[in-house]
């Protein structure tokens, strides 16, 4: 995947100028991607070290401009490697129409469960929940 901290912070970056010497790279990326099924489900995402309730308020629409990846399982979180159990996290429930499932082509296949979504998928936050004591 796109696991490069360079091109995702060029992603993510005001000034998309420096993206440009990535443009074959993500081509060829993006281009393969494509060629890849699309299907609407619920997939889901997890961050460690980061509580982002305040960040995504219930109505904020907004753009994740990187490749995401998430899982269509949500057991899969539980490691600690991923989201883990303890301590700040966030997780997204987001139903995707767009999702590219890469699990086939992932080096964990299935253990992982993994999906991509495409950058620049655009979301609308329509509920949170709290169910941690410990943040």
């Amino acid at each position: 995947m796109l696991g490069s901290t360079r091109v995702t912070e060029k992603l993510c970056a005001e000034n998309c100028h420096g993206l440009k010497p990535w443009f074959p790279y993500l081509k060829l990326f993006l281009t393969a991607l494509h060629k890849l099924p699309s299907r609407a489900q619920t997939v889901w995402r997890g961050i460690r070290d980061a509580y982002l309730s305040s960040k995504y308020p219930i109505g904020t629409k907004f753009a994740w401009w990187i490749v995401s990846s998430c899982t269509t399982g949500i057991d899969v979180l539980e490691a600690e490697h991923f989201l883990g159990k303890h301590g700040l996290r966030t997780l997204f429930s987001v139903e995707c129409q767009n999702r590219k499932y890469i699990a086939p082509h992932s080096y964990f296949k299935d253990q992982e469960k993994e999906i991509v979504l495409m950058p620049g998928s655009y979301f609308e936050v329509i509920g949170q929940l709290h169910p941690a004591q410990d943040f």
